[in-house]
């Protein structure tokens, strides 16, 4: 388990959050071209230390979305509940879209 102090808060990225990014979402994973559990723990950390945009879940304040344009139409979405990181995803111009109207305050 990781954990930094950012602006205001601290965030987690657990093992088994790691772990799950890792095998269920390789399409950013090898994008970015890493190749090991580490390479990816660092990466979202990066994200969520330096986020190109930050949004709250219009339903759920203890939600955030920390995004980074990865390139071209494409962002990596990292999700924080509370101060834990449970997941991070890619998501396309059109998500991104439809996400700011519907989603995120």
């Amino acid at each position: 388990m990781a954990s930094f102090m950012g602006d205001c808060d601290e965030f987690t990225v657990s093992d088994n959050v790691v772990k799950h990014v890792f095998r269920r979402h390789r399409d950013w994973v090898n994008m970015m071209g890493l190749r090991s559990i580490e390479d990816v723990r660092t990466f979202m950390m990066g994200v969520l230390k330096r986020p190109d945009e930050v949004y709250r879940d219009i339903f759920h304040d203890n939600i955030r979305y920390f995004l980074r344009r990865v390139g071209g139409d494409y962002w990596l979405c990292v999700i924080t509940v509370g101060s834990e990181a449970r997941t991070a995803y890619l998501i396309n111009q059109k998500k991104y879209n439809r996400y700011r109207v519907a989603r995120w305050l």
